[in-house]
């Protein structure tokens, strides 16, 4: 089905979707709400914030462009967390990477060592998830933050000090981190690492029975708080294990390597592994429970869960759920994206309900002389 024909049928779809909240699809919010969620004045498991996030999805906007020349005004579909167009964009921007890396020796067989086990990589998937015991979920979300918001001091930034602490192991790097929540509310960020100089990673079959590739150097096993004696500290007190780690202290920390012929997980790769809850719409067509969803503790769909809870965390506390700069373009060859002649003829002006544009649009005189 194409990208029109879809957009049409999930149209129809939310036509007959009823308002949750008293706002009616509108998101109203300023940073006064990350200093509510902070300071525990509200939280994410607020009903009504949950309603407002979901009746803001599911309501069309549209943007208003006005041409600099002739001062024509247009109005396209805007594209808003969880909507079809959202999930198109983010499509196109894991499109554009798969394209990159498709043809890059990321990683590579060990000259003196049995290729079917052990790989050179250049790629690192790291996960680092909060303890429960020591943070609300809303604090977690707070961490996230590259900054502070004005007039409330909190801590913040713990993404850029772990990134610094990988570099001064494995050196110079470029990173591409996606800010996802799981299925409780709290955040479990991904982070991929493309390494200038590539690690020796080990085939291994995981308890469950999928495959992984595990780093093998003592040297940088210790160094991240994976080495033997750091997972048999886990194992006798993980909380003291967790404040222990060298790298990462929050909560618990996983580190894989990324090797192109193998699947990561049930995906094809570790970065459409990164993009799975940004690639999809948030669509009555596809999750019906929506429909009369008071919650989000209502759905008993795990993965919808995870869903809207990652966009209501990133939507709460302003953040972007997914983020790379020119460090990780630059090694994965990612060129930018150009804008075309006719783009640069339009500029912004705002973004209005999609009902006021039908009406406008109703209200133009016909051009029919006839």
């Amino acid at each position: 089905m194409s990208f029109e024909k879809t957009v049409c049928k999930e149209k129809r779809q939310r036509s007959a979707y009823r308002f949750k909240a008293k706002k009616g699809g509108e998101w109203k919010h300023d940073a006064d709400l990350i200093a509510d969620l902070i300071s525990g004045r509200r939280t994410l498991d607020d009903e009504e914030i949950q309603k407002e996030l979901l009746d803001w999805i599911l309501t069309d906007n549209c943007n208003v462009f006005r041409n600099k020349q002739t001062g024509e005004l247009v109005y396209a579909l805007a594209a808003k967390r969880g909507n079809p167009l959202y999930a198109a964009k983010k499509g196109e921007t894991l499109n554009r990477i798969l394209a990159a890396i498709a043809n890059r020796e990321l990683d590579y067989a060990h000259p003196k060592l049995r290729e079917s086990k052990y790989r050179y990589t250049h790629v690192l998937l790291v996960t680092v998830t909060f303890d429960p015991k020591r943070y609300t979920k809303e604090r977690t979300w707070s961490l996230l933050r590259s900054n502070q918001i004005e007039d409330f001091n909190f801590e913040h930034g713990v993404l850029n000090k772990f990134g610094a602490n990988i570099s001064s192991i494995f050196g110079l790097n470029g990173k591409i981190t996606c800010k996802e929540s799981n299925s409780s509310g709290y955040p479990a960020p991904h982070i991929i690492i493309v390494l200038d100089k590539p690690v020796l990673v080990e085939r291994h079959i995981d308890k469950d029975g999928s495959i992984s590739w595990r780093l093998v150097n003592d040297q940088i096993l210790k160094r991240v708080g994976k080495d033997k004696h750091s997972r048999r500290m886990s194992r006798l007190d993980v909380e003291q294990a967790i404040l222990n780690n060298p790298i990462w202290t929050h909560g618990t920390m996983d580190i894989k390597g990324v090797v192109k012929k193998d699947r990561f997980k049930k995906f094809s790769n570790g970065f459409t592994y990164l993009f799975k809850y940004l690639i999809k719409t948030v669509s009555i067509e596809r999750y019906p429970e929506l429909m009369d969803m008071e919650s989000i503790g209502d759905s008993d769909n795990k993965s919808v869960r995870t869903m809207i809870y990652t966009h209501l965390g990133n939507k709460c506390f302003r953040t972007r759920d997914i983020v790379f700069g020119k460090a990780f373009k630059d090694r994965i060859g990612l060129l930018p994206v150009e804008r075309t002649k006719s783009e640069l003829e339009w500029e912004r002006v705002k973004t209005i309900p999609k009902w006021v544009v039908d009406i406008l649009e109703s209200e133009k005189p016909s051009s029919d002389n006839g």
